[in-house]
């Protein structure tokens, strides 16, 4: 295996003979040095042809051409991006890094799954690197207020759970126009109330709920909001 754009030199035992490539992927001289084009993920054949008083004998090698550097393609997520919901990521080549520059927006719970936690803007980048060099590409993400943001009279209202899915400690972000004290009171899917506390709206608040793992829902009441979100305990 080469890599595109590289220049690599073979020889054979029985000098003078003559060098070729056939398949266009790449040129080779009479000195044996092959220059690879960057067409990557490609083969070409060399021969090399030996003639003398007992007749004439040609060997040849297949090489395989990378891209130089590698290049990357990221599968599009088409679905509309759900908050607490796990989704899937796909680029070739595989074997790279995923990372997220926001993480407190879009979490990513393995190698190639993430979980959108808030609304907004998040970027992943994707790292790939092979004998060739490396490569990096972005994909956006728009992660849309579903299930816990209201706009009312212009004013966004969000109650967000982050992490979520989480192992029973979680942050409450109550967004509100004014600052004000909530009451938030979380139930199971039987409806009882296993916790109830006070947060400030536009203060992140962080609470251990004390729970098994299961769903719950948060609901928080003040003067002026009334708002839910659904809350995942993973273990």
């Amino acid at each position: 295996t080469v890599c595109g754009n590289s220049n690599n030199t073979y020889s054979n035992t029985f000098t003078g003979g003559t060098w070729s490539a056939i398949n266009g992927a790449g040129s080779i001289g009479a000195s044996g040095t092959f220059h690879a084009n960057d067409t990557g993920s490609v083969k070409d054949t060399i021969y090399y042809t030996y003639t003398n008083g007992f007749g004439t004998t040609t060997v040849r090698k297949i090489i395989y051409i990378r891209f130089s550097p590698p290049r990357i393609v990221i599968s599009p997520i088409t679905a509309v991006l759900v908050i607490g919901n796990p989704y899937t990521l796909v680029a070739t080549p595989t074997g790279g890094t995923w990372t997220s520059l926001r993480p407190t927006h879009v979490a990513l719970t393995t190698g190639i799954n993430f979980t959108p936690l808030l609304p907004g803007k998040a970027d992943l980048i994707y790292t790939y690197s092979n004998v060739c060099g490396s490569a990096i590409d972005t994909l956006h993400l728009l992660v849309p207020g579903v299930d816990n943001v209201n706009t009312i009279n212009g004013n966004t209202e969000a109650l967000n759970v982050y992490p979520n899915p989480n192992s029973g400690t979680f942050v409450v972000d109550l967004s509100s126009a004014f600052n004000e004290t909530a009451h938030i009171v979380v139930t199971n899917l039987l409806g009882a109330v296993v916790k109830e506390f006070d947060a400030t709206t536009n203060k992140s608040t962080q609470i251990s709920l004390g729970q098994s793992k299961g769903f719950y829902f948060l609901t928080a009441t003040s003067a002026h909001i009334k708002l839910s979100a659904k809350v995942t305990v993973v273990e």
